[in-house]
């Protein structure tokens, strides 16, 4: 699930729509030689995982890109079962019961 105040956000279910979503925000984020993803830290918030994940790019205009996400992962067997993104990252910690 996308940050709602995400222009465009919404929830995607299955593996395929999943990568659609991350293939799309890709391209608008600019070439891919220009692309830095790293994920700066994780918090154990139980039976989810918390990874911020800070986005660097230039896109096509030439534009810089320099964005700290926040995200709440579930995973079980092996596979994500549960994704939420979070533009602010205070947020995140909010949302699994965690403060900074």
């Amino acid at each position: 699930m996308e940050d709602p105040g995400w222009p465009g956000a919404s929830s995607h279910q299955g593996r395929d729509a999943v990568l659609r979503c991350f293939r799309n925000h890709l391209d608008a984020l600019g070439r891919e030689q220009d692309l830095l993803i790293e994920v700066e830290r994780v918090v154990d918030a139980g039976t989810r995982q918390v990874p911020f994940v800070r986005v660097r790019s230039v896109s096509s205009s030439e534009v810089p890109h320099d964005h700290l996400w926040g995200y709440v992962v579930e995973v079980k067997d092996g596979r994500v079962i549960y994704s939420r993104a979070y533009y602010e990252p205070a947020e995140t910690l909010e949302a699994v019961g965690l403060r900074e």
